[in-house]
């Protein structure tokens, strides 16, 4: 099976799948299956019919989990989850199939993918308010670990190339990112120093 390449959104008030949606209309996509549960262990696992999406928003406010899986530029499989990790805080990832892009499946951003991660970035942000964005997270496989405070988060995560925020972060862990100001916010990348890339 391929990697996925993700977009991790931890925020401050809820991403509305309607939004994420709209984001990539211009994509073309078609959604196959939407379930919801209770846990990462798939307790209370039930699946709802594709006309209940509008019903999503209600369930993670309720403290579901809710994963929705497609396709999307046929034939990428994608997915979305959302989710509220506490009472006040709300996560959002949107995945894509790697397969046939393999260039996405790299712990770095080079010349064979550095487009792409400008189209997402200004997908992204673009969808963003940023008052309410805690951080943005991009990358192949990523692990976010979900720390106390926002430091530990970064120094501790796996597979980020490119880190979303709405201002500066003074930390030393981003002594090899580049940094840059896109749509009003502040973006760390990783980049793959031989290729000599820069952001665009």
């Amino acid at each position: 099976m391929s990697a996925v390449f993700e977009v991790e959104l931890l925020l401050k008030e809820q991403l509305e799948i309607s939004e994420i949606l709209n984001s990539i209309e211009d994509l073309g996509y078609e959604i196959n299956s939407i379930q919801i549960q209770d846990d990462w262990e798939f307790n209370n696992l039930e699946r709802l019919r594709i006309e209940q999406i509008k019903t999503c928003d209600d369930l993670v406010k309720q403290g579901k989990i809710v994963l929705i899986n497609g396709i999307i530029k046929s034939p990428c499989r994608f997915g979305i989850h959302l989710w509220k990790p506490e009472q006040t805080v709300f996560a959002a990832n949107f995945w894509i199939s790697t397969e046939g892009m393999e260039a996405l499946d790299n712990n770095y951003i080079t010349k064979g993918n550095h487009e792409f991660y400008t189209f997402v970035t200004n997908k992204t942000t673009s969808v963003l308010n940023k008052d309410a964005l805690l951080f943005g997270a991009i990358g192949s496989e990523l692990m976010v670990s979900y720390e106390s405070d926002l430091e530990g988060i970064i120094n501790n995560s796996k597979n980020v190339c490119e880190w979303i925020f709405a201002d500066e972060k003074p930390y030393s862990c981003f002594d090899n990112f580049s940094k840059s100001k896109i749509n009003g916010f502040t973006v760390y990348l990783l980049f793959n120093l031989k290729c000599n890339v820069t952001w665009v």
